[in-house]
């Protein structure tokens, strides 16, 4: 090859050139040491294939993905889901909590934080104690400020916590209004989940707790992060319970007829609204297979293809990097099932898999 052509380029632009086709013993090198390396190893030869794979894996991507968001519109307009109208200027209810009870400065100190087994057991005694509220929630301060020293009248504060076991969040608790004191409701293996009956008083819930390293929070339907990753406007009326699942990146919501689903974050509301409505609808479900070879090492952009009024449970799968399979059972209306399994067979009716649909 020319080698103009690398002399043009600095050394740790060579060095890139090296590292991206994994070559070895190159970072000691000097540069006319290094181009000598790079011509007599073909190095640069196999680099300008390597790119050039990468910009048609890139482009391969883009094709799929611009593919699967027109099979997914056309769903859409087949199963007149774009049809859903709402209208944001509705009036709505007058929210529960006062403006005044609202909290500006959210502290969120963990207070104390280990394993104290004994002071558990009597902390746990107070709680249960079934004298009237307000006389309780004193009798537990009174025993947390003089049982551990790190806590005091100063910061025994609304939304800063205390935890008697290191297992987790397993036996955390915070402090709500007045001195209540609210229990970590763990939807896992002891996740840390910020209850509503904090979150309800701050419209930047996600901002304020931050710190809190949390695995799921609760929120209000007019939260901050809420308005900013659900496109459209939410109605208090509707009494959709909101909860940002970090682990999924994810909204999951609950709804009045006790349906339940995770919505990615930029969902459009009318697609919520799509898919609350159709929830009352008889429901289906089918169980798609799917076998793969892969053209680009092993990556498949093709795992779940899901509308809105959909959900899914993975049935399991493996692969080796280059082949696979995955199973996965489609739940959703019965109204909808043969135009989702056109979507499916849209997505997969190509030469690197082989399905079934049971």
């Amino acid at each position: 090859m020319d080698t103009r052509t690398l002399n043009n380029l600095n050394i740790i632009e060579l060095r890139d050139i090296c590292k991206c086709v994994q070559s070895k013993k190159y970072s000691h090198l000097k540069k006319q040491d290094l181009i000598k390396k790079i011509v007599d190893e073909d190095i640069y030869d196999t680099y300008i294939l390597y790119r050039k794979r990468e910009h048609a894996k890139t482009a391969y991507i883009s094709s799929i993905k611009e593919e699967i968001e027109i099979n997914l519109n056309v769903f859409y307009e087949s199963t007149s889901n774009a049809d859903i109208e709402i209208n944001e200027d509705e009036s709505d209810s007058d929210d529960s909590v006062c403006e005044s009870d609202f909290e500006n400065n959210i502290e969120n100190d963990l207070l104390f934080y280990g394993d104290y087994i004994e002071k558990y057991r009597e902390f746990n005694k107070l709680e249960n104690n079934e004298n009237n509220e307000d006389t309780k929630n004193e009798d537990i301060k009174n025993y947390l400020i003089n049982n551990f020293e790190d806590v005091t009248n100063e910061n025994y504060k609304f939304g800063n916590s205390f935890q008697f076991s290191s297992n987790r969040s397993h036996s955390r608790y915070f402090i709500g209004k007045n001195n209540t004191i609210i229990y970590n409701p763990m939807y896992g293996d002891g996740d840390l989940v910020i209850p509503y009956e904090l979150t309800k008083y701050t419209k930047d819930a996600v901002n304020d707790f931050k710190d809190s390293e949390f695995d799921s929070i609760l929120l209000r339907y007019d939260d901050k992060f809420i308005k900013e990753n659900i496109v459209g406007n939410i109605l208090k009326k509707w009494n959709w319970k909101f909860i940002y699942d970090t682990m999924q990146n994810g909204i999951y919501i609950e709804f009045p007829n006790n349906k339940q689903k995770i919505f990615n974050l930029g969902t459009n509301v009318k697609d919520i609204m799509s898919y609350f409505k159709k929830s009352n609808e008889v429901q289906t479900e089918f169980i798609f297979n799917v076998e793969y070879k892969s053209m680009y090492d092993g990556y498949n952009i093709y795992d779940i293809v899901l509308p809105s009024t959909w959900d899914y449970q993975s049935l399991g799968g493996g692969g080796n990097g280059t082949s696979g399979y995955f199973s996965n059972k489609y739940i959703g209306p019965l109204s909808e099932k043969e135009h989702m399994i056109t979507l499916l067979k849209k997505t997969y009716d190509k030469e690197e898999f082989t399905y079934k649909i049971c």
